[in-house]
């Protein structure tokens, strides 16, 4: 009888193991859940930042092209300025030595 009883007071000893043991890992379940969970959430921000970043490199890419085509473009409107600038200073020389021969002639 006496070990019919330890018997039984092993196999509910055992049974609160168990059922401390299933309790814990229900308890990690539902922190794994958790972690699961997070670790997707943060996957999408990773994305949407990934998108984000992307699109930002495309949209710099793009103003430095812009960027270029005005410097570009800056720089033929210099030429053409310098050009103009050369041709009236031209065309002052011109008037001036025209001047120059017309106050001769009067002496």
């Amino acid at each position: 009888a006496k070990a019919l009883e330890s018997e039984s007071l092993r196999a509910r000893a055992l049974a609160g193991d168990v059922a401390a043991a299933r309790s814990e890992l229900r308890h990690v379940e539902s922190r794994l859940a958790s972690a699961a969970a997070l670790v997707l959430e943060l996957q999408r921000e990773v994305a949407a930042g990934i998108v984000a970043l992307e699109r930002a490199r495309e949209e710099c890419a793009s103003a430095a092209r812009e960027t270029e085509t005005v410097r570009v473009e800056l720089r033929k409107r210099e030429t053409a300025w310098r050009l103009q600038e050369q041709r009236l200073e031209a065309a002052i020389n011109e008037i001036e030595e025209m001047r120059m021969q017309e106050e001769h002639a009067q002496h």
